[in-house]
């Protein structure tokens, strides 16, 4: 009530209060809320007026991102970096601490609370999984979560997803980031990453692509069990490119559980009558590579298919 009472009363005087957007400074000249290393226009909702001055690190994000397009969950005291503490067995975001180095950490809640009573936030990160940067390992989140199914909420879905473009950066010898991050291994769900910041985002199922995303980064568990390829619906459907580039071309359940819309195995004609071969599926996702028949007629060495 008092603090309803002093905005009206800066309203009333038609001048705004001194300090406003997370409790910085505003300059009465500009109206501009200062927070150090750069300012930011709260009343227009544009974000910060300048570039990040680390912009340079985080490639995947707008320069003039404010908390890494997440202001629900997190807050940027300064306008450069972001550090963020996660429940190791849950998956949910603990804290943001403020201490001007970018980075996730995964820890056991009680611990974490343990530390934060004491005063000791150091501490808690020496006790703690690195995840590395924040800001990539909340883009690899938004894209597991984006790329599974829209209706459920699967961990199991979610950390096959991410098993998947780990063993393509396992092949390639490069890293998760170079496989969401380019457009040649075609992950789609990274252009719509952000919907995991959304209002109406499940927050379980929000908490549950953090973890598969700190499956992803900190385990070798393949929950795809070998897979370098995963389709949802459009498999199914005739028409679509998953349907006629991967179903249409040989394929072969190698176990039924693993049909989830009732397609079938698919033998085409020839001496190598399936080209693909399921080895997971979880909800309305089914986890997939070449076979190794395929591949020997082929002189495929590479997961894709190509000589190598």
């Amino acid at each position: 009530m008092m603090y309803k009472t002093i905005i009206n009363y800066y309203q009333n005087k038609t001048i705004k209060p001194p300090h406003s957007f997370t409790g910085k400074e505003r300059d009465s000249e500009t109206g501009l809320s200062y927070f150090g290393a750069r300012y930011y226009g709260s009343d227009l909702m544009i974000g910060w007026l300048s570039v990040d001055p680390l912009s340079d690190k985080y490639p995947g994000l707008s320069p003039y991102n404010y908390c890494a397009w997440n202001p629900v969950k997190l807050v940027d005291p300064d306008g450069e970096e972001l550090t963020d503490f996660y429940n190791i067995s849950t998956g949910a975001h603990l804290k943001h601490v403020d201490d001007g180095i970018d980075q996730a950490i995964a820890i056991d809640a009680n611990v974490f609370k343990a530390c934060e009573d004491d005063n000791d936030i150091e501490f808690a990160k020496s006790l703690g999984v690195s995840l590395g940067t924040n800001t990539e390992f909340v883009s690899l989140a938004g894209t597991l979560y984006a790329e599974s199914t829209a209706e459920a909420s699967s961990l199991e879905e979610m950390a096959a997803i991410g098993s998947v473009i780990r063993n393509r950066a396992d092949a390639d010898n490069s890293s998760y980031l170079d496989v969401i991050y380019s457009k040649r291994y075609s992950i789609y769900g990274y252009a719509e990453r952000d919907k995991i910041n959304h209002k109406l985002a499940n927050p379980n199922k929000v908490n549950l692509a953090y973890k598969a995303a700190m499956l992803t980064i900190a385990t070798e568990t393949d929950y795809s069990n070998g897979a370098y390829f995963w389709h949802g619906k459009d498999f199914a459907m005739k028409g679509k490119r998953a349907h006629s580039d991967f179903y249409l071309r040989g394929f072969l359940f190698t176990n039924k559980n693993h049909d989830v819309y009732n397609m079938g195995s698919f033998q085409k004609q020839g001496n190598v009558p399936y080209t693909y071969e399921s080895t997971a599926a979880f909800c309305k996702t089914t986890f997939m590579r070449l076979t190794t028949n395929w591949m020997k007629a082929n002189g495929a060495k590479h997961w894709s298919g190509r000589a190598k």
